[in-house]
């Protein structure tokens, strides 16, 4: 079961109180009140106040055992935003952002978190590139177009038919010339004048 706690228009921006999310995430509630207790900076102390919100509500509401409690997520979104302006010279103004944030944490029993983190794993099967190139494509299939042998695709790469715009854009191109930019604007060295 899933136990929540939220606190709404917290004066920081959420990019700010993101970065205590990794820290506490998945760990129990009493290592992550210790994580918290000493942790530097503005943002712990918010989630620290919303975390025993949470634990407390567990226990009040639901009567769950606070050390089988796991915290399984701490989602912070972002809140209002309120703008105002700083005077710059020549009468010019520049604006300012204030954002605010709503965060929630969750917390979840000691097993269903870990049955939860049992059932997203996945088997990985392991291919070689080749087998992902050519995966879903019978080799039977002939080429739609006609390649000349300075354009045959090379071990398997299918090369796009091109439309006539195209092609006429790339002999455009061809004309034009340019060759290498690095090499065109090249500096000269000052020996070889």
């Amino acid at each position: 079961m899933e136990y929540r706690a939220h606190l709404k228009n917290v004066h920081m921006s959420p990019r700010k109180m993101r970065l205590v999310r990794s820290v506490i995430r998945g760990r129990s509630t009493e290592e992550a009140t210790q994580q918290l207790t000493f942790m530097a900076g503005k943002a712990s102390g918010i989630v620290l106040k919303v975390l025993q919100s949470a634990v407390a509500n567990a226990r009040h509401n639901f009567d769950a055992d606070e050390k089988a409690l796991v915290v399984h997520d701490l989602i912070i979104n972002e809140g209002i935003v309120m703008k105002r302006w700083r005077p710059a010279s020549k009468g010019m103004a520049h604006p300012i952002l204030k954002r605010m944030s709503h965060v929630t944490v969750v917390l979840a029993d000691q097993g269903a978190a870990t049955r939860e983190a049992a059932a997203k794993t996945t088997e990985i099967a392991d291919i070689t590139a080749e087998e992902h190139l050519h995966q879903g494509h019978t080799h039977d299939e002939a080429p739609d177009t006609e390649t000349t042998a300075a354009e045959a695709p090379k071990e398997g790469v299918a090369k796009p038919a091109l439309d006539k715009k195209q092609q006429a854009y790339l002999k455009q191109k061809m004309k034009q010339g340019g060759g290498d930019r690095a090499k065109s604007h090249r500096r000269k060295s000052m020996s070889d004048g």
